[in-house]
């Protein structure tokens, strides 16, 4: 089973989401901001290493 948490950051109007790994390590973020929840950032670890 996928786990994800969120937070929200105020200032930026920015949800981030993190999709925890079996470790419980974030393996990938996604970030999405304003009121039509439009996507900013999506990329797991393996993406951002290569």
């Amino acid at each position: 089973m996928t786990t994800w948490f969120r937070t929200y950051c105020e200032d930026d109007d920015l949800w981030l989401y993190f999709e925890a790994d079996d470790a419980g390590w974030a393996a990938r973020q996604v970030e999405v901001r304003g009121q039509d929840s439009r996507p900013v950032t999506a990329a797991s670890l393996e993406e951002m290493l290569h």
